[in-house]
């Protein structure tokens, strides 16, 4: 049964996590139940949001077990934690549950395995999420402070004779969205180290290229790897043809518009073996 009628007038109704499904009601409570796992979550809270804010006594409430960093789940639980929303945060850890011990937690484990543990019953965004990299690896990882920062670029090494560079580039339509980005490593050291970054989500494609260039030429006339998908083709096009800047990764010498690599499914694989 959808709902439930109670005799002081008032409605108990079930629903799906559609954007649709409550859109129009005057509510007093809304409860969401595993809201990290549901699809299209911030469409649909999108959606309904209006709903809930419609009435000055109207509530929500959102419990969930944690399913990776960056969906709307984590972003509200955040911004609870950070005191930037509306939501007050509260965590129902393990150890809080009546007969729930270190014994049970080592038969769990044994039963099941410590990733499965954590993604169930840890209470951690950081070791529920697939990543490609063991969320262990990137939790053990510390940044560094860069030498030097200007413009939306990091230096955190400058260029060292005799070393050999490579640039990587992607490229956004430069429209306050997704970012244009290039990373610099040095190659002539092991493990290879990232010495330069640059992150900008409003550089036009057409002028991407004049900072490529630069970067390029300052870290000894490094090669560059720049994706030629979308916008990129304009911002690899601008550096090889009209800036004349030559060494770029070229995937055809007869295939025309072959500047740059072309990302695909089977691309992305490759790279991301090679990554582990």
């Amino acid at each position: 049964k959808k709902s439930i009628s109670f005799s002081n007038n008032s409605r108990l109704i079930a629903s799906a996590t559609s954007s649709s499904s409550i859109r129009g009601m005057s509510l007093n409570l809304v409860y969401l139940d595993e809201f990290a796992f549901v699809d299209n979550a911030s469409e649909f809270y999108t959606s309904t949001y209006p709903v809930i804010s419609g009435g000055k006594t109207s509530k929500v409430i959102i419990t969930s077990t944690a399913n990776g960093i960056g969906n709307m789940y984590h972003k509200l639980y955040e911004g609870a934690i950070q005191n930037t929303n509306e939501f007050k945060p509260y965590r129902v850890d393990w150890w809080d549950v009546p007969g729930r011990d270190e014994a049970w937690k080592q038969t769990t484990i044994e039963n099941t395995s410590p990733l499965q543990f954590d993604q169930e019953f840890g209470n951690s965004f950081h070791g529920t999420g697939n990543t490609l990299i063991s969320a262990e690896v990137l939790l053990a990882l510390r940044a560094i402070h860069p030498v030097l920062e200007q413009n939306n670029v990091k230096i955190y090494e400058e260029p060292l004779p005799d070393h050999n560079y490579l640039m990587f580039v992607d490229t956004s339509r430069g429209r306050g969205q997704d970012y244009s980005t290039f990373t610099i490593i040095d190659v002539s050291v092991d493990p290879f180290n990232q010495v330069c970054i640059f992150r900008d989500n409003n550089m036009s494609p057409l002028l991407f290229p004049d900072i490529i260039l630069k970067y390029a030429e300052h870290y000894n006339m490094c090669y560059v790897v720049c994706e030629s998908n979308d916008a990129g083709q304009v911002v690899v096009n601008g550096l090889y043809y009209d800036l004349e800047y030559e060494n770029v990764f070229v995937e055809s010498m007869v295939r025309a518009n072959a500047i740059g690599v072309t990302i695909t499914a089977k691309v992305k694989r490759m790279g991301c073996t090679n990554i582990r």
